[in-house]
């Protein structure tokens, strides 16, 4: 029987392939893709890269054929005019909208009902000019904040606010048409609070969470807040392993604030909602 996604619902499927590339799961990645996409894994320069697109793909077939009685192989897909990916055929599907994640090691896939969604994870690693880079890309109070945080948890906190900017402009499906500086993030001991600048959006319409899968990978999902949503009381985010269809339950939202809410604190598994 299909998986059910009620509208207050979002869905996370990953997969940690660090080690875990069995030959059952490239085998996969051959079968289940089709022949452009096939062809586009040619682009990537190493074979890591290469099997980590063919499996992206092989999860985001697999797990939209948990929703609904189609083979995953029949799906098709496309690009909107700002090349954000979305189902072609069959068209009835359409309901369903996803975003799709791969880094080092990792690979999520997001799924909603009726809604733009956005995901972005990555890898947990040093980086070198990580001041230049925050200068360059985020607002100039979240730069000086890293600058304060001792040199353990900055490296964190870099990727925390990237994958945050990065999975809202995938979900507003803008790629880096929209600086990033002007989606800002706040955090202290307690919480993170968000704001848009006014010029992009209102920050009462989105929804922002934070998960840590493993060790040493972060992923961040946003999406919008809307009248589809409201009317519910609480937001679910549900994670589910790739090799599994176990949903854990791992928080609960409140109604959307004018500064907006973060979960930014990870519990053995569970957030709690902040006030």
């Amino acid at each position: 029987m299909p998986l059910d996604i009620p509208p207050h619902q979002i869905h996370v499927w990953h997969l940690g392939t660090e080690g875990l590339l069995t030959p059952y799961l490239r085998s996969l990645g051959k079968k289940l893709n089709s022949p452009q996409e096939l062809a586009t894994s040619k682009r990537f320069l190493t074979k890591d890269r290469q099997e980590s697109y063919l499996l992206a793909r092989t999860l985001l077939r697999t797990v939209l054929s948990k929703y609904v009685n189609i083979s995953p192989l029949s799906w098709t897909f496309r690009t909107n005019e700002n090349g954000k990916p979305e189902i072609d055929f069959p068209k009835m599907y359409r309901f369903l909208r996803f975003s799709l994640t791969h880094t080092n090691g990792f690979i999520a896939c997001a799924v909603a009902t009726d809604r733009e969604i956005g995901i972005d994870a990555e890898a947990i690693s040093r980086i070198e000019e990580i001041d230049k880079i925050a200068d360059y890309s985020f607002a100039p109070a979240e730069a000086r904040a890293l600058r304060t945080l001792p040199p353990e948890l900055r490296q964190r906190r870099f990727f925390e606010l990237w994958t945050l900017k990065e999975a809202y402009l995938k979900a507003r499906g803008v790629g880096l048409s929209l600086p990033l500086e002007k989606i800002f993030f706040n955090r202290d001991e307690a919480e993170m609070e968000y704001t848009l600048d006014a010029s992009i959006d209102d920050p009462r319409n989105w929804r922002f969470f934070l998960l840590q899968p493993t060790v040493r990978h972060l992923a961040a999902v946003a999406l919008p807040y809307d009248g589809h949503v409201k009317q519910h009381a609480q937001m679910e985010l549900l994670v589910m392993p790739f090799e599994d269809v176990i949903h854990t339950r791992i928080g609960t939202s409140p109604a959307a604030q004018v500064c907006g809410e973060y979960w930014g604190v990870q519990c053995k598994g569970q957030y709690k909602a902040r006030h």
